[in-house]
């Protein structure tokens, strides 16, 4: 890479005419060829189709530049068009091509945000393009019609060219070395054919500096296919979601100001404004603009839907947490006599301290189920911590709410089966209602004593009363705990 950067800055200072000008853009040409395929075989990529339809079209580029010299050592002259241009024209889908596949994501989902960011650019640059570069060449009636369709094709191939590149780079994690360095190159392409286009309009010729430019972009090519990264580009990687960093959206934000600057630029120049392309361009620039932010917004409703689901649910269990089910019995208190219940598994440390805490993990799954299981569509059941539940069961009568604390006790005393231990753990539960109070603290402060009494008594569950906030009753509440007995593996 940088023996060709240093024969690049050479022929930069050298005719470009000459033999040993014409010597080191040809042998630079040839082994961007052949070092593309060295990298195929080297690194082995997951797709090595793809670098092989490129290298065919650096192939056309290289064989359409040896038969433009041939020509003018033959002939005396380069005629123009001729067949050099052709081989161009064929060389750039495959460039389009190979490009497109290097830098793809597979197994990923659709980056449409990033191809519509592509699309925005290379409308913007195609109305440039059309504007100064097309329209005036296709209109010059003096010049023979072939050679202004060949002339306006090439401004057309680089717009297309410019849009592959940034379909390169807004691709999600799609800026390895490898992708920078195809990206750098097929800019420097684009770049001088630019300028090439521009000089050969008024009968200039393609100058050492452009010559050198075009070569370094083969060295940067060449790069590219050499570089171990290249292996990962059609690699199976997640896509993250389309980022909209300031670098996008000022690049956007320029492209989507060329449609004024076109006019303002015409104005100036005191030209007849192209109504039409501009009219065209403006009204397409739009609608990608309005499709892009559509999908910008709905990406962050999105993104905040998933905030607020993990902002209201416990991650191990999948149940509401604390805040999801304090909002919930507050609504339940101000609107109703609802019951709630507080719940503490019985021995849950034990397990923990004998099989793990990736089995207690799974432990609280499973109990997580089986709460889930028996109660009602309108009910809840929340994980506020460690091993203790909460379950809301609103518009519920005392009986109701002591008949569902049964069935839980019930349920909980039925062994689980976990990583082939079955472990018989039970739950110590308070219950207590809103009667008498509208506080939903106050509600679940009765329930939480409740559930201490039901501990230090039997394990099982006890009614909340207002004897439970004596002093004396409170005392034993953190000290007991019922072990569980480890069964032999089911």
């Amino acid at each position: 890479m940088t023996a060709g950067a240093l024969l690049c800055g050479t022929a930069a200072f050298m005719p470009s005419d000459s033999l040993p000008t014409s010597i080191i853009y040809y042998s630079i040409g040839v082994a961007t060829v052949i070092a593309t395929l060295v990298g195929v075989r080297r690194h082995r990529p997951a797709d090595p189709s793809s670098w092989y339809v490129f290298a065919i079209g650096i192939s056309c580029f290289v064989v359409g530049d040896l038969l433009y010299e041939v020509t003018g050592w033959f002939l005396g002259e380069r005629p123009y068009p001729y067949w050099n241009d052709a081989l161009y024209f064929v060389g750039y889908p495959f460039l389009w091509a190979g490009l497109l596949l290097v830098a793809r994501r597979r197994g990923g989902s659709r980056d449409s945000a990033g191809l519509i960011d592509a699309a925005i650019i290379g409308t913007a640059a195609a109305l440039v393009n059309w504007v100064f570069l097309v329209n005036p060449v296709l209109g010059d009636d003096s010049t023979p019609l072939l050679e202004r369709l060949v002339s306006a094709g090439y401004p057309v191939s680089d717009v297309i060219m410019l849009a592959v590149v940034a379909r390169m780079l807004t691709r999600s994690r799609g800026r390895t070395p490898s992708v920078l360095m195809l990206a750098a190159g097929s800019s420097l392409t684009l770049g001088c054919d630019v300028v090439w286009t521009i000089d050969m309009s008024s009968d200039g010729q393609v100058g050492s500096i452009i010559n050198a430019g075009f070569l370094l972009g083969y060295v940067c090519w060449a790069g590219a296919a050499l570089h171990p990264s290249m292996r990962r580009e059609s690699a199976d990687e997640p896509v993250a979601g389309g980022r909209f960093g300031r670098g996008r959206l000022i690049v956007l934000a320029a492209a989507t100001l060329l449609v004024p600057a076109v006019l303002f630029l015409q104005g100036f120049r005191h030209e007849p404004v192209a109504w039409a392309p501009v009219g065209i361009g403006a009204v397409v620039l739009f609608l990608l603009v309005l499709t892009r932010m559509y999908g910008f917004v709905g990406q962050v409703q999105q993104q905040a839907a998933q905030l607020e689901n993990l902002a209201m649910h416990d991650e191990l269990t999948g149940l509401a947490n604390r805040r999801q089910f304090e909002q919930r019995l507050t609504e339940a208190v101000t609107t109703g006599s609802p019951q709630v219940c507080m719940l503490d598994l019985n021995g849950f440390k034990a397990v923990n301290d004998r099989l793990g805490h990736a089995v207690g993990d799974r432990l609280l799954v499973v109990v997580a189920e089986r709460l889930t299981g028996e109660l009602r569509e309108s009910d809840m059941v929340a994980r506020m911590g460690g091993d203790e539940f909460a379950i809301l069961i609103p518009e519920a009568t005392i009986a109701e709410g002591d008949a569902i604390a049964t069935r839980l006790s019930r349920v909980l005393r039925q062994p689980a089966t976990v990583d082939g231990q079955e472990l018989h753990v039970g739950g110590s539960i308070g219950i207590a209602g809103s009667d008498g109070t509208g506080d939903p603290v106050e509600v679940l402060r009765r329930a939480d004593v409740a559930m201490y009494a039901a501990k230090a008594a039997d394990g099982t569950h006890r009614r909340y009363t207002t004897d439970l906030d004596h002093p004396a009753a409170t005392e034993a509440q953190l000290d007991a705990d019922v072990p569980a007995v480890l069964g032999g593996v089911s």
